[in-house]
């Protein structure tokens, strides 16, 4: 009995328990959404401490929680975890385990989209997916490269897991799985039906007016869509945030705080402040391929690739960059000319603002 009105059996609660359980593990992920990092809380803890609290409430009335209720919730350490065995996999991996990687991508973004509070991070996820299906064009496209089993032959794809790596092919395989992915015919082909993302329409106006004021190509606003999806929320498991995706160095860098309130996630602050890096990053590169690829792997890195290789165009130090890189720069190219009809070569360098 509560109150001596009304009885609440324990199958009644257990289905009240999902809500309420849903809402402890909301609270505690947007609290460390809004504030730190998850590797600097331990969420578990604070989920554990709600479940305490409401098994003391239910204890008292001879009750239980719904255990396949409250174990169906994720755990943040998983997440993280997962995310940050995406992003290496991006940096450190090859095109044929991104191909093989995807059925899991696809299961993962499912899954998360339930939960409201990770929307930051299912958000950076999902562009990250297109990592993922390009790959798995790109072994399509090599008859020779290793596969996956068909789905009837292997277990169904596992959210926030990764499975095995695949066999490693041939050096001559390699080779011509690397070739296929720099070139920006797999981009086009499958970018042509996509529709610009929604925030495009609310964004993409004050970002080319910011770009132009700022001496900076507006075709360059679609780093954004490629960056962020134009969402500006978005975060990724690694600390970058924002429309233009800013990690908190860089965005000290130029001006930007990465604290509360986090101005990487103003639109017009982040915009102002991509403009200048990407005006940093022309000058000292002297190509737009170059700074995006600067942009993405670190202007460090670039400069020490060049000079190993003796090069001067991204091509020349494409094979030498991060998996993720040697994809980014072609897809930036891809989307700009769906969404402004120029192509990169075409677009002019930084004017005096």
């Amino acid at each position: 009995m509560v109150n001596n009105n009304y009885t609440l059996t324990k199958h009644r609660f257990q289905i009240l328990a999902r809500p309420i359980a849903r809402l402890v593990i909301a609270c505690g992920a947007l609290f460390v959404v809004g504030t730190v990092s998850a590797q600097e809380l331990q969420l578990d803890a604070l989920f554990q401490q709600g479940l305490n609290l409401v098994n003391e409430q239910l204890d008292a009335h001879g009750l239980e929680l719904d255990s396949e209720a409250i174990n169906s919730i994720p755990q943040w350490n998983d997440v993280v975890q997962f995310l940050t065995g995406v992003e290496d996999v991006l940096e450190n991996g090859s095109i044929e385990q991104l191909a093989w990687y995807k059925p899991e991508i696809d299961a993962s973004l499912v899954w998360l989209e339930q939960w409201p509070a990770a929307a930051p991070y299912t958000s950076w996820l999902r562009e990250q997916a297109d990592y993922f299906a390009v790959a798995e064009d790109v072994v399509a496209a090599v008859p020779e490269a290793p596969r996956r089993p068909p789905p009837a032959a292997r277990p169904p794809a596992r959210p926030l897991s990764l499975p095995p790596r695949p066999p490693a092919p041939p050096p001559s395989t390699r080779k011509k799985l690397e070739d296929t992915a720099q070139t920006m015919e797999v981009w086009k082909k499958r970018l042509a039906s996509r529709p610009a993302p929604s925030g495009a329409k609310e964004y993409a106006p004050k970002l080319k007016s910011i770009f132009r004021a700022n001496g900076i190509p507006e075709p360059l606003i679609w780093l954004a869509e490629v960056e962020s999806g134009f969402n500006p929320k978005v975060r990724s498991p690694v600390g970058a945030a924002g429309l233009f995706q800013f990690m908190p160095p860089t965005a000290q860098r130029f001006g930007l705080s990465a604290d509360r309130p986090d101005d990487r996630l103003n639109p017009e602050k982040s915009a102002k402040a991509a403009a200048a890096y990407l005006r940093v990053l022309y000058n000292r590169f002297g190509s737009w391929p170059l700074a995006l690829a600067g942009y993405n792997a670190g202007e460090g890195r670039v400069s020490k690739l060049m000079k190993q290789a003796q090069v001067s165009s991204f091509e020349g130090i494409a094979h030498l960059l991060p998996l993720e890189t040697r994809l980014y720069v072609p897809k930036i190219s891809a989307v700009i000319e769906l969404r402004e009809n120029i192509k990169m070569a075409e677009i002019p360098g930084p004017i005096s603002p």
